[in-house]
């Protein structure tokens, strides 16, 4: 089912146009990543989306009700018990503690009760941070404090989570962390998502990725049957059959497709691009695995590459 559907969406400030005809829908149960360079309008589209921004042209629905003909007090009333809300800056209140700030949007609308108390301490406890209760903000780390605004999102129970850059201002460590928390729920709180962000790593945990550039909709990823495998050694055993090592343990893959991408060496002209070449086996290898080089580069180019080979 469909939650959320827009129908040339066109946004403008003043005479310049940031959004230019986007028809994009999701349903229920999703996640979706919306990934494009500065400027290219993600952010504004999640605005839209999440019922901050109205649209200059074009229909949105939510639910098949048409946004443009709900009143202010109704459209207020779903983002306040229907949409979650996750930001890259955190946005909690220094002068409250954990607790209270999970317990915010029940102290706004002056709606406390046990039961509400007792699903924040429940959140904490799921997401690993109830032994934080009583901490200030100013004292957690940036994973800890981006945790504590996910449990003030689902403090509601919303059907749908809008996530704007949620690990733009994390380490990779405390990222991971985020961004696993949000595929669970996702999977198993059975809650929609609809995250922007720049980076392909988190963007990879996705159901579907939307690709803007200057405004449009440029292309969407769905995912298959693609795996990212990082941090990993292939090695050649026997037959026709391609081994990756990851820690001690090794693993079968079976692939249309392989791409090198990092290693800090050349992989070009070696036993493993050879039998490839015998097997017949469609392969590319890029960044520093086909000249030393950066290895944020060779990720970057292994993304241009997969996503121009999943669109094929």
């Amino acid at each position: 089912m469909e939650v959320i559907s827009g129908e040339k969406i066109v946004k403008s400030y003043g005479k310049f146009k940031v959004l230019k005809g986007i028809n994009l829908n999701v349903q229920d149960g999703e996640f979706v990543g919306i990934m494009g360079k500065s400027g290219s309008g993600k952010t504004t589209l999640l605005k839209i989306l999440g019922l901050i921004e109205s649209v200059t042209d074009g229909a949105l629905l939510y639910k098949k009700d048409e946004i443009s003909k709900l009143s202010d007090k109704e459209l207020a009333r779903i983002r306040r018990e229907e949409l979650g809300f996750v930001f890259q800056e955190f946005y909690l209140m220094d002068s409250l503690d954990v607790f209270e700030n999970i317990m915010l949007p029940f102290y706004i609308s002056k709606t406390v009760d046990d039961a509400k108390k007792e699903r924040a301490r429940m959140l904490m406890d799921q997401f690993g941070i109830r032994l934080l209760e009583k901490k200030m903000p100013t004292e957690l780390s940036g994973g800890e404090r981006q945790r504590v605004a996910i449990c003030r999102a689902l403090i509601n129970d919303p059907e749908i989570i809008f996530a704007d850059e949620p690990t733009g201002n994390l380490d990779s460590k405390s990222g991971k962390v985020v961004i696993e928390a949000l595929r669970e729920i996702n999977k198993k709180m059975n809650k929609t998502i609809v995250m922007v962000t720049h980076d392909p790593q988190m963007a990879s945990w996705c159901d579907r990725i939307v690709l803007l550039k200057d405004g449009r909709i440029i292309n969407e990823l769905k995912k298959k049957n693609v795996s990212f495998l990082t941090t990993t050694t292939a090695t050649l055993m026997d037959g026709s059959k391609l081994y990756v090592k990851i820690g001690e343990m090794t693993l079968f893959v079976s692939a249309d497709t392989v791409i090198w991408a990092g290693g800090g060496e050349p992989v070009v002209d070696t036993e493993l691009t050879m039998w490839l070449m015998d097997e017949r086996m469609s392969y590319a290898v890029v960044g520093d695995a086909n000249e030393i080089g950066d290895g944020g580069t060779a990720i970057k180019d292994a993304y241009e590459l997969y996503t121009h080979l999943y669109l094929a």
